[in-house]
């Protein structure tokens, strides 16, 4: 689907004469963040200007067939200059189009005028000139057994000359790249280890696209390279390679720089070999990931959501205790001020508020939360503006707040509350983990509270109005200035650390708020792990393999019509057609979030025809 600049239906009123940018078009891109075929094209421009103020034109949607091997979809668009573009990509991986989604990526696209493309154009053809040749090279290099490929000093190989692209590293990237994609794709060949060592990269800008081509690459060597920062890995490959076990950098300048190795373990959380030297515990790795489950619309009994989780049990009974002595001080708003003496000059404190609606299937639900208690401290950064100015730089600076005055004063700016450990412990869940890098830990608790009475620092409240205007069901928070208050959901993660006579200290304290949603934490769907029908099996339980898979016009005229409402809401959504969203729903046990999870977790399986 294109879209022509001139005639895009875009109809804001800040829009300008498009016609004298449009010789210095620059294009850009936008990945992940719930981008797919069956997205509202105008919609996400219109959102991309709202957040940063710039305007896209002549924008592309992804088709079905151009889903990347990272499961992502990619939206293509231009702006007038490449100022503009720069601009917007410092808004990477900060905007979220939709909450159930991971950020987007945004990023200038090749402007080699169009060498990449004519590249791409020689090695798809693999039969033949420099295609041929690369493919080969490829599969020389290629070693079944161990699911390695060796690409280690191809930039120097004579037996590539004949393609004529030793003098062009890049170009000579892209064509290797291009073969290693397609043979994935048609020939199924699988690779766990790759060597790219000794090619004189910079940095990664010839190879960005890996986490893409080979998302399940486990072991990668970058060593005798010219890589000199090591925040380069946390840019552009942050949490892209999921199973990344172990990476050698070794003879590269970046080695010499102080810190390298916590840059690259924010990276990729589940390395465990960096340089030929163990910088994690396997074991403690693994069981720390299998308490989430994998694909959350699909939990096993190896990734069972567990109520707490801690390294030791040692560590277990402190930190229970811990958590029950801080929120008995903080409910007890007169002594809430003793908190203060855990945090430092040093220590930091935010609030935000995810101000999202639980949906009406879902039991024991808040339709109608209140948060304007905390709007004036609310840090979330997908409602405060942004943008690059000073203003806004400095709004978003004030609400993280510093030391431990600063702490007490906002402390006392938040209602009276009461926690129901001790009441309700099924309703709490607490997670627990070592920070080595700092001698500290982790602790993360999940659960609600209720608000009981207004803060004693009245100052930041909003003033009552009659004139109220009651908050959107749609992420909206701006509800007038009634204050209403009831029960919330809570996330709070606190970096501990040792102290002076073993007194924990308070490095960083994070509290998320949300709508209340009874034992919204737990994760329970027995439903999903049992077979359709006698004999079938289920690969993905949103979308089961086999016959048995296959929706059918029968399934509309045997669903009772309160269920068919439900469908409706998903295919409101999901953009499905009406047999495939009662199938959603039948493997979801008819509930509207488990559907809305097993959707997105799947995209990437779902047939075109399943879609209106």
């Amino acid at each position: 689907m294109y879209h022509n600049r001139y005639n895009n239906g875009y109809n804001n009123h800040n829009n300008y004469n498009s016609s004298n940018a449009h010789p210095n078009n620059v294009p850009v891109k936008f990945t992940g963040g719930g981008i797919h075929p069956n997205m509202n094209g105008k919609d996400f421009q219109n959102f991309i200007y709202k957040k940063t103020k710039i305007h896209l034109y002549n924008y592309q949607i992804p088709k079905h067939h151009q889903q990347t091997n990272g499961g992502y979809y990619t939206f293509t668009a231009e702006v007038a200059n490449k100022g503009l573009a720069q601009n917007l990509c410092t808004f990477s991986s900060m905007l979220k189009y939709n909450n159930a989604h991971p950020p987007i990526k945004i990023e200038i696209a090749d402007g080699n005028n169009n060498s990449a493309s004519r590249l791409n154009q020689v090695t798809a053809n693999t039969s033949s000139g420099t295609g041929k040749v690369l493919n080969e090279y490829v599969l020389q290099r290629y070693n079944p057994a161990a699911k390695m490929l060796n690409l280690a000093n191809f930039a120097q190989d004579q037996l590539l000359s004949a393609t004529g692209l030793l003098s062009n590293t890049h170009k000579l990237t892209l064509g290797l790249l291009k073969i290693v994609d397609l043979l994935q794709k048609n020939d199924g060949i699988v690779i766990e280890t790759l060597d790219l060592s000794g090619n004189g990269f910079k940095d990664l800008h010839d190879i960005k696209e890996l986490p893409m081509i080979i998302p399940n690459l486990v072991n990668l060597s970058l060593s005798n390279n010219i890589i000199g920062k090591s925040n380069i890995f946390t840019l552009n490959w942050k949490n892209k390679f999921k199973k990344l076990r172990e990476l050698i950098v070794t003879n590269n300048p970046l080695c010499n720089t102080a810190g390298f190795q916590n840059d690259i373990l924010v990276a990729f959380p589940k390395l465990i070999v960096l340089n030929s030297q163990l910088i994690r515990d396997e074991a403690k790795v693994n069981a720390l990931f299998s308490v989430i489950p994998p694909n959350p619309a699909q939990p096993t009994e190896q990734g069972k959501l567990q109520q707490f989780v801690f390294e030791t049990p040692d560590i277990g009974s402190y930190t229970t205790q811990f958590v029950a002595n801080f929120f008995n001080l903080w409910d007890d708003q007169v002594n809430r001020q003793q908190l203060t003496s855990l945090y430092q000059q040093e220590s930091q404190f935010s609030l935000s508020v995810d101000s999202s609606i639980p949906p009406s299937a879902v039991d024991d639900a808040d339709q109608n939360p209140n948060f304007n208690i905390y709007n004036n401290l609310n840090r979330n950064l997908n409602k405060l503006t942004m943008s690059s100015s000073q203003a806004t730089k400095n709004n978003r600076a004030s609400r993280v707040f510093k030391g431990n005055m600063a702490i007490g004063q906002v402390f006392n700016q938040l209602p009276s509350t009461k926690h129901f450990l001790m009441e309700d412990p099924k309703a709490y869940s607490i997670q627990n983990i070592k920070y080595s890098t700092i001698n500290g830990m982790m602790v993360t608790i999940h659960g609600y509270y209720e608000e009981l009475a207004d803060p004693i620092d009245k100052s930041s409240m909003p003033k009552q109005s009659n004139n109220v205007r009651r908050g959107g069901r749609y992420n909206s928070y701006n509800q007038g200035t009634n204050i209403k208050y009831g029960k919330k959901c809570f996330d709070r993660t606190l970096c501990l650390i040792p102290g002076e006579n073993g007194t924990p200290i308070i490095a960083s304290d994070i509290l998320n708020i949300r709508a209340f949603e009874k034992a919204a934490w737990n994760y329970e769907s027995p439903a999903l792990n049992k077979p359709i029908s006698q004999g079938s099996t289920v690969s993905n339980p949103a979308y089961p393999n086999g016959p048995q898979a296959t929706p059918s016009a029968n399934m509309v005229a045997t669903t009772p019509e309160e269920k068919q409402q439900l469908c409706l809401k998903v295919q409101q959504y999901t953009k499905l057609n009406q047999e495939w969203a009662i199938m959603l729903c039948q493997q979801s046990n008819w509930n509207y979030d488990l559907a809305i999870r097993g959707f997105t977790s799947s995209q990437a399986n779902i047939p075109p025809n399943a879609y209106q």
